[in-house]
């Protein structure tokens, strides 16, 4: 179809390209399926990115989740034949806390380089620009920015007086107050951060 064309047409031009998913529940039991294809168009490597809920005035929507312990059954158990697959060019961008996975799997992850944690939310080093100009924290929370173009910022100096006034640090400390206090302790907290802390909205 013209989409397999198209990322077909991708890889041939960018002989290095990575491609990236979404493992959400409509892909459930395909992980496997899903990074196949992604190298027959011809991919080098190969991202897994996990479902996160969206977050409107409406509420959470979390249609999109794969059951976390379906989820961790499936990455861990698919493992060996997906790193066989890529070559070993396959990167996890788990969102999840890492103390859900097995430990020993975490750590092979993570001497074989093939783990992506934490976002700029977590680090507050980055934030979201919409097409209207407005500013969000996360892309899940686009219905709740901290400012506007024109309005709260005009030039790269404002938009940096923004992101560090007292209004926007204090919803970064909100968001940052739901990973539990005994994340603080843990040995892989500079990696993990407690998860996203969308998915806080899901889990306790």
């Amino acid at each position: 179809d013209a989409a397999t064309r198209g990322l077909r047409r991708i890889c041939e031009l960018q002989r290095n390209s990575v491609l990236s998913f979404v493992y959400a529940s409509a892909y459930e039991g395909h992980l496997v399926d899903m990074v196949r294809y992604a190298k027959e168009c011809g991919a080098y490597g190969v991202s897994v990115n996990f479902c996160a809920p969206g977050i409107s005035t409406e509420g959470v929507d979390a249609s999109c989740l794969v059951p976390t312990d379906t989820l961790i059954e499936e990455v861990v158990s698919t493992y060996d034949r997906i790193h066989d697959l890529t070559e070993g060019r396959i990167i996890y961008v788990i969102k999840h806390p890492l103390c859900m996975f097995p430990r020993r799997f975490i750590e092979k992850l993570r001497l074989r380089q093939q783990i992506a944690t934490t976002c700029h939310l977590q680090h507050r080093t980055g934030a979201i620009i919409g097409h209207n100009g407005e500013l969000t924290l996360c892309n899940h929370m686009a219905a709740f920015p901290v400012g506007k173009y024109g309005a709260d910022y005009t030039d790269g100096n404002s938009l940096l007086h923004l992101y560090d006034s007292p209004t926007v640090q204090r919803v970064f400390d909100k968001m940052k107050m739901y990973p539990s206090i005994r994340c603080r302790d843990c040995s892989v907290y500079e990696d993990c951060a407690g998860g996203c802390p969308i998915l806080w909205t899901q889990h306790k």
